[in-house]
């Protein structure tokens, strides 16, 4: 028997078995965590802040690695990090972004274009 949860761009599978491995909390803070990562999407931010975000919405403290190359201009530069409470819950996830030329009014310096995460 599979369920399958329909998120935006990404499908997220439990087996039969899974489900009655993880509790019910497992499945409900993974929702929570594609859903806070898919709001990302086409907003203004700063590292910081989806740091601050994620760390709140977890416990666990989330701190993200800029990865990009910065000799091309032409490609979204890349974010990533890790979710690890050491229990049930680890998430691989990269941000993709634009480096906005000039700072927001509220210190933004970031849009995010896409996100992708993979839970284990």
């Amino acid at each position: 028997m599979q369920i399958y949860l329909v998120v935006q761009f990404k499908l997220l599978s439990l087996s039969y078995n899974q489900l009655n491995q993880k509790p019910m909390e497992t499945i409900t803070r993974k929702l929570e965590i594609i859903e806070a990562l898919k709001e990302l999407v086409g907003k203004r931010t700063t590292k910081e802040e989806i740091e601050s975000k994620l760390t709140k919405l977890t416990g666990v403290p989330v701190v993200m690695e800029d990865i990009s190359k910065d000799d091309d201009e032409l490609v979204d530069f890349n974010l990533i990090g890790n979710i690890d409470d050491g229990k049930e819950l680890f998430c691989d996830f990269d941000v993709y972004f634009l480096k906005m030329r000039n700072k927001g009014f509220d210190g933004s310096d970031i849009l995010v274009t896409e996100v992708s995460f993979n839970f284990e």
